[in-house]
């Protein structure tokens, strides 16, 4: 009997009632006896289950790391995953399908002997494309060099009277023209606008451009003809009476130092006793006077001071403690436009980090990048400022000349009417498409768009009208289907073109970037694109 209650005790520990008492084992006994159906229905489930995992095995064999990556998988996970798969073995069944449509025809056209013929045609083309290539490359090497062998003969062999003219016409106009001859023409010389590059013959210059060129012309050969004799007076008979103000002082300032260098006599004939005072004005003291009127006893001219009193010249003043954007509200510099010329580019734009170059350019008549150039070439800069900024000046006005370029990709020139008249468009159209073009703020891009969206009642959207408006917009550059360039883009463009610079040592990059982001900043429009 002790045997059988040692092995009774045995069991209650076994089942984890060692430590309960007698009722409460009975209690628990009776609830277990109760739940005997359920376990005996899960048992059974676990040996199914169990079964079903044995046979999903079978086909995967001994593969360790399937069977390590089932252990690690949820139902879910294999499930989505299976999915994916049936969808690529599904694309790849229509890949095969395609491969083997493209082989089969690849087949019949070798058989049929048109892919040889193509063949063929495609090698003489590329031939043909080659040379042509090549007489396009050495055509444009040829004009390269024909065109740096121009510039160079016409540095040296230009003979010094035509220098000495340009310099004195790029004084008297404070570098707003440059003379150029032309052996072509009649009249020979031209005078270039540098703010746009225009060329304009003498008969479209105003009479004070014209008589300010003439003059910068008979000093030029009056001076080349008594080289090495004794200097002999000037006789100037009113030749300054149709000049601005500012450039009646450029050129007495010009003659007085002409007068003081060359120790010459400078007689200057004028019926206008103003004048008088102009002269007084730039030389400091009045001039040597003979007033004809007196001579001949018929009373002295008038010489009232308040009689056409010079104007006082525009002085430009220094940054001072102003920060780069107020001293530029202060000179009033403008925006810059991509759609005009970079010669038109204010030097402001260019010389943020060295705003103290500013004022004496500006003084100097160099309120353009155009003006700039001419101002470099005559040489005045090199007076102004010491030779190392010469060449600083030169490499940012070609930063500013390949921005503007560089920043007209992908964007469409506005548009306005006086382009829209030239445009192929019927007359019975051009009244609602000149309208929708001024609603539109001058998009091309914007304006086909609209057409094709029907805002030109009875305009075909589809057909030659619209195809002949759509191409004479892309040809003269108001839709440009390429995509515009971010400014990171247009940075690395523009440091790639200006390497030559970056060797010698002209311009840095982080300098470059700089000036770069100020003109992308400076924008009319900077967010507009075609």
């Amino acid at each position: 009997r002790r045997l059988v209650e040692q092995e009774i005790e045995a069991l209650y520990v076994g089942v984890g009632l060692g430590a309960h008492s007698d009722l409460d084992r009975v209690q628990a006994l009776r609830e277990w006896t109760g739940m005997r159906e359920q376990w005996l229905e899960l048992r059974q489930r676990a040996i199914e289950v169990r079964e079903a995992a044995r046979l999903a095995r079978v086909p995967i064999g001994e593969d360790e790391s399937l069977l390590a990556l089932i252990d690690a998988t949820s139902v879910e996970e294999v499930e989505a995953e299976l999915s994916q798969l049936d969808s690529i073995a599904a694309s790849r069944d229509a890949r095969l399908r395609e491969i083997t449509a493209i082989e089969k025809s690849i087949h019949d056209t070798g058989t049929a002997r048109a892919l040889e013929a193509a063949r063929g045609e495609e090698h003489s083309c590329r031939v043909a494309l080659a040379e042509r290539r090549e007489e396009a490359l050495y055509a444009l090497a040829g004009n390269a060099v024909l065109d740096a062998t121009m510039r160079e003969y016409e540095a040296s062999a230009r003979p010094q009277i035509l220098v000495q003219a340009e310099e004195w016409f790029g004084r008297f106009t404070r570098n707003q023209f440059a003379l150029r001859f032309r052996a072509d023409l009649d009249d020979g010389f031209t005078a270039i606008e540098t703010a746009s590059g225009e060329s304009r013959a003498l008969v479209e210059l105003s009479s004070g451009t014209r008589m300010q060129l003439l003059l910068a012309v008979r000093l030029a050969f009056a001076l080349e003809a008594e080289r090495g004799a004794t200097p002999l007076p000037i006789f100037l008979d009113e030749v300054l009476t149709t000049s601005d103000p500012g450039r009646y002082r450029e050129v007495l300032q010009a003659l007085r130092v002409l007068a003081i260098e060359g120790d010459r006599q400078v007689f200057y004939l004028t019926a206008q006793p103003g004048d008088l005072y102009f002269w007084e004005e730039v030389c400091g003291e009045m001039p040597n006077v003979i007033d004809l009127g007196e001579v001949r006893r018929l009373g002295a001219a008038s010489r009232r001071p308040e009689q056409l009193p010079l104007t006082p010249p525009t002085v430009f003043p220094g940054p001072g403690d102003m920060e780069a954007h107020d001293y530029a509200m202060a000179l009033g510099v403008p925006d810059v436009d991509i759609w005009r010329s970079a010669r038109e580019v204010h030097p402001f734009h260019l010389l943020r980090d060295r705003l103290e170059w500013l004022p004496e350019l500006l003084n100097a008549g160099a309120e353009s990048v155009g003006a700039l150039q001419s101002l470099l070439r005559s040489g005045a800069a090199n007076v102004i400022f010491d030779a190392s900024a010469v060449p600083i000046l030169e490499g940012r006005i070609a930063l500013a000349k390949r921005y503007i370029e560089t920043a007209r990709e992908g964007r469409g020139k506005p548009l306005g009417r006086a382009a829209l008249e030239r445009a192929p468009i019927s007359p019975a159209f051009r009244t609602p498409i000149f309208d929708l073009c001024d609603r539109l703020d001058g998009s091309g891009a914007e304006l086909l768009a609209a057409i094709d969206a029907g805002d030109v009642p009875r305009f075909k959207r589809r057909g030659a009208p619209r195809e002949r408006l759509a191409d004479w917009l892309s040809d003269e550059g108001f839709v440009d289907a390429r995509e515009p360039l971010e400014l990171l883009e247009i940075e690395h463009r523009v440091i790639a073109a200006l390497g030559a610079w970056i060797d010698a040592g002209v311009l840095d990059v982080p300098s470059i970037r700089n000036i770069l982001r100020g003109l992308h900043a400076a924008r009319t429009e900077p967010d507009r694109v075609a």
